[in-house]
């Protein structure tokens, strides 16, 4: 596969994925007694295709990126809600679908703010450990670039999304911070535990000779 090839099924990889976070979020599953959003299984993963692309491309390349699926959820979410709200035939279920369009304003909102600025954040921390490193550090050294990377961007976009989205309201700040804390640890653990898989990717022999050429 060429370079250019690659970028092209991690960029579309990684927008979908973006969005059908986005599309899942308001379906909310027990996990150890922690409430929390479908999106925690896929949302994740957006940072991993993040840190592939920073770590092949670089950060210009990157950055565009996530500029490009930042518009792509702008107009989906916008399409999606212009659609709830058209006048609608007494067929079909209106409740199911308002419930996966009919999102406030305030959430997309907090969702496209805490986005930009943790994956930003993210790509800029791994592509600046690369360079620090000077490629020398092997597989330890990028498994360390992407935890320190991810650690950084997650918890930037998991306080963002969260208290934008809910400080305004009635729930109580302890609930809150207990939301935060629930939620990034497992973006955390699910990166880590992903992480091995991502290292023997980048490491590969076919990734190394596209980075040479």
């Amino acid at each position: 596969m060429k370079k250019q090839n690659l970028l092209w099924v991690l960029s579309i990889t990684f927008c979908v994925l973006l969005i059908l976070s986005n599309i899942i979020a308001n379906r909310l599953f027990l996990l150890f007694g922690l409430t929390l959003p479908s999106a925690v299984i896929v949302f994740p993963l957006t940072y991993i295709i993040g840190d592939m692309v920073a770590e092949i491309y670089g950060f210009k390349t990157t950055r565009k990126l996530i500029i490009a699926a930042l518009i792509l959820n702008i107009v989906f979410a916008g399409f999606g809600y212009l659609a709830s709200i058209l006048p609608s035939l007494p067929i079909g279920n209106e409740e199911a679908f308002a419930t996966v369009f009919a999102v406030a304003p305030r959430t997309v909102g907090a969702s496209i703010v805490g986005f930009f600025v943790g994956s930003l954040t993210n790509a800029f921390i791994m592509t600046r450990l690369k360079k620090r490193a000077k490629n020398k550090q092997g597989k330890a050294g990028l498994f360390a670039r992407i935890i320190g990377s991810t650690i950084v961007g997650e918890a930037l976009d998991t306080i963002i999304f969260i208290t934008l989205n809910f400080a305004f309201g009635d729930i109580k700040w302890s609930m809150i911070f207990t939301m935060i804390a629930a939620q990034f640890a497992v973006k955390v653990i699910y990166e880590v535990t992903i992480s091995p898989i991502t290292v023997g990717i980048i490491s590969s022999k076919k990734v190394q000779r596209l980075l040479e050429n």
